[in-house]
């Protein structure tokens, strides 16, 4: 093992015992290189009238704030340090939302209705269970209709053009343009941890 192997681990180790100390957040925003795998997925040319833009434009302001949401719920007591399970957890949240917040969202550009969902397979876990610098994918969304809607990432809105935006499991906000590259990244981290390293 080199130096700089040694290194990484020791950082990775101080890291991860800083996070195990009671009463102890971790709120970095994950580095810029997390992202790097989606940058090279460049805007579509289906996408003429620049929906995914003007949709970026009204749901990351949403998804900021359920983000926060999340952050000062997993930094409460008797919850700390854990994502809501998935059953009823827009009431779970609720308290921590500002009033007349809306789990809806704007339609895309198939006009199907869309809503935030849980991720089933991190809901009720730790926050910071995954070793990812954001976490996993808590957040997305859906073409559910129903309050409360949770679902694996199969039930991922998509149709083509409008992009998604996404909550991670450590409080991170983000709307990611189309692409088949942008859907992979999700797919990729909206699993446990442990599914997709081994």
């Amino acid at each position: 093992m080199s130096f700089r192997d040694v290194r990484f681990v020791g950082a990775t180790l101080s890291l991860t015992l800083l996070g195990a100390m009671p009463g102890c957040q971790l709120h970095s925003s994950a580095p810029p290189g997390f992202w790097r795998e989606r940058e090279t997925d460049v805007k579509p040319k289906a996408d003429t009238s620049g929906l995914w833009r003007t949709r970026q434009a009204a749901v990351k302001p949403q998804a900021a704030t359920l983000a926060h949401a999340l952050k000062k719920y997993t930094s409460t007591p008797p919850t700390f340090r854990h994502t809501p399970a998935a059953k009823k957890w827009e009431a779970t949240l609720k308290p921590y939302l500002p009033p007349g917040f809306s789990f809806a969202l704007p339609p895309g550009a198939d006009e199907k209705p869309r809503r935030w969902a849980i991720n089933i397979a991190v809901a009720g876990l730790g926050a910071y269970f995954s070793n990812e610098p954001a976490g996993n994918v808590l957040f997305f969304e859906t073409n559910r209709k129903e309050a409360n809607a949770a679902g694996d990432i199969s039930t991922l809105a998509d149709d083509g053009v409008s992009g998604w935006g996404v909550v991670w499991s450590r409080g991170e906000p983000q709307y990611l343009p189309p692409g088949k590259g942008n859907k992979n990244f999700l797919v990729k981290y909206a699993h446990r941890f442990e599914e997709h390293t081994l």
